[in-house]
């Protein structure tokens, strides 16, 4: 409709002739929620109460680290269990892994129960993962000892360094985010149905469109041979939006000549996530006899996201302007910095994505500085983002140190007093 009406030509004032407000049906009157009733009568359709004829039930065994394959399956007391017709293995991704499902071994049932008591029956061996050495502990020191040193500059106004060295009252904080989970009330499900090269999915998804050309790369076919249905979500907050789970399904559908219903379990929701990024943040401040900042520095290193689409990705794009470099503080000395980290998990986005780590170093600092200076957190803050005006986050000195490999920055934003 956008495209066929910017086709037309612009009507002049004199000829527009708008509804009076009493012709209104909608605007200003209360709308019921078209699906509330079945929501709360318990007819309202989720993914997981999806049925098609001929319908067959799925619970993949994935590798336990990530990047692991199949080296070798015993499914012979898998097989043994009611219910159960077969297994089945689907071929691990690619890299970069970005929506692609991750591979494993999948049992074929006549429902769901008897697939996942038929999985805990497999015995699969797995070749070595180059992330098999991966442990949180020592990842987040090594984080700290990132952020601890210089790193490449995001945003620079003023002299941060200059203005450091003249002494004077400093504060400094470090701040931990661990990495989160989506855990949505319904886990990960799909029915997909693989049939004459074309692919009809009904899932709770976020994404359609990238159902679409997920399924159809890992099928070999046109997006336009895929079509989607959207159920009730469940929950998504971010993990819906990468449908490597009705990837999955249609693969699966393509074998065994039926309809396949996929449905993950808490444990695997919680263990095969495109998880939320552990992020690690130093903080530093000078400040005058007010306890008001005159220089402040900050630096911060998390495995980003575009590590989705890119194997070699250690360093924050897009996630940058999210409650980073476009602070909106009257500071006259500020300096923003990004430092790297390699993924050793899926990493995606969860709703407010970066600002969930940037803001609570951010805020933290603030509220720990104005505690120090003795003044009410609400007028301090007020007093940093200072009067109206507006903030270009994008000018960066082209002697800057990093400045050639920094992110992009986002557009200029108009920053008010009364935020």
């Amino acid at each position: 409709m956008v495209a066929l009406a910017a086709k037309q030509p612009v009507p002049k004032k004199e000829e527009l002739k708008l509804k009076s407000p009493a012709e209104f049906k909608y605007i200003g009157k209360g709308v019921p929620i078209t699906d509330q009733p079945g929501i709360v009568a318990g007819t309202a359709k989720f993914g997981m109460d999806v049925r098609v004829p001929n319908m067959v039930y799925a619970s993949i065994e994935r590798a336990p680290v990530f990047g692991g394959k199949v080296k070798s399956v015993d499914d012979a007391e898998a097989r043994k269990v009611r219910g159960v017709q077969k297994t089945l293995q689907i071929p691990p991704f690619t890299p970069p892994y970005a929506f692609q499902p991750l591979g494993g071994v999948a049992v074929i049932a006549d429902n769901t129960w008897a697939a996942m008591q038929g999985r805990k029956k497999l015995k699969v061996s797995w070749d070595q993962s180059p992330h098999e050495s991966y442990d949180s502990a020592s990842y987040k020191t090594s984080l700290f000892e990132t952020v601890r040193k210089p790193q490449k500059v995001a945003r620079n106004v003023g002299d941060v360094d200059a203005e450091f060295a003249k002494g004077g009252k400093v504060h400094e904080a470090e701040y931990y985010a661990p990495m989160l989970a989506h855990a949505p009330m319904e886990p990960l499900n799909a029915v997909a149905e693989y049939k004459d090269g074309k692919v009809t999915a009904w899932c709770p998804t976020q994404n359609p469109q990238a159902v679409q050309d997920t399924v159809a790369k890992a099928l070999g076919i046109k997006p336009q041979d895929v079509v989607c249905h959207v159920t009730l979500l469940g929950g998504g907050f971010g993990r819906k939006s990468k449908p490597d789970y009705v990837a999955e399904a249609a693969l699966l559908s393509k074998q065994v000549g039926k309809p396949v219903n996929v449905t993950w379990s808490r444990e695997d929701d919680m263990q095969f996530d495109f998880y939320h990024a552990v992020a690690a943040m130093y903080m530093k401040a000078s400040v005058d006899a007010k306890g008001r900042p005159t220089a402040w520095l900050q630096r911060c290193a998390f495995p980003p996201i575009e590590s989705q689409n890119d194997v070699n990705a250690r360093y924050g794009g897009f996630e940058q302007g999210m409650g980073w470099s476009d602070i909106p503080f009257d500071i006259p000395h500020l300096r923003a910095e990004n430092g790297p980290a390699e993924a050793h998990v899926r990493i995606g986005w969860l709703r407010s994505v970066a600002n969930i780590y940037h803001a609570f170093a951010v805020q933290s600092f603030v509220d720990e500085l104005a505690a120090a200076a003795n003044r009410d957190r609400v007028e301090y803050m007020l007093d940093l983002i200072g009067k109206a005006r507006t903030l270009d986050v994008q000018s960066i000195p082209p002697n800057t140190p990093g400045y050639d490999s920094a992110p992009p920055r986002p557009k200029p934003a108009a920053i008010a007093s009364d935020i």
